[in-house]
């Protein structure tokens, strides 16, 4: 938990206002959402399957990899910089929220350097092992 509030990520963006560098990338980050068709869907089931991972596990390390990339390109930042995000966690694994109704999550914050990015296989590792930590410890 002390993790949290002693890692300052970086911004995706420059502090300065857009006006004065001119207009925003083609590929600026505003707001994105992605629906997958089911051949899709069953692509990252199937890829997660083998791999032994949940499929919002490697979202999320493609995730890292998409944002680090943009960042790198636009605005550069130091390796040892950090990047976080909140992802949701499925908590009706535990026996006493099986059987309820409804969707049962919670959100946990994923931190990871830039320079964790250049291996995907370990950030992937990393990743699914955290996961795991909050759900078998109830975190």
């Amino acid at each position: 938990m002390l993790d949290l509030f002693s890692r300052s990520p970086a911004t995706l963006i420059p502090d300065c206002p857009a006006s004065l560098e001119g207009p925003l990338p083609y590929d600026f980050i505003a707001r994105s959402s992605q629906i997958f068709d089911a051949a899709e869907t069953e692509c990252v089931r199937v890829t997660a399957k083998r791999l032994g991972v949940m499929g919002n596990e490697i979202l999320a390390r493609d995730l890292f990899l998409a944002i680090g990339d943009w960042k790198q390109r636009h605005t550069p930042a130091d390796t040892r910089d950090w990047l976080r995000f909140c992802v949701p966690v499925d908590m009706r694994m535990h026996e006493e929220f099986r059987y309820l109704n409804g969707n049962w999550a919670s959100y946990i914050f994923l931190d990871r350097r830039f320079c964790d990015l250049h291996n995907p296989d370990h950030l992937l590792s990393g990743i699914h092992n955290q996961m795991e930590l909050v759900k078998r410890q109830r975190l």
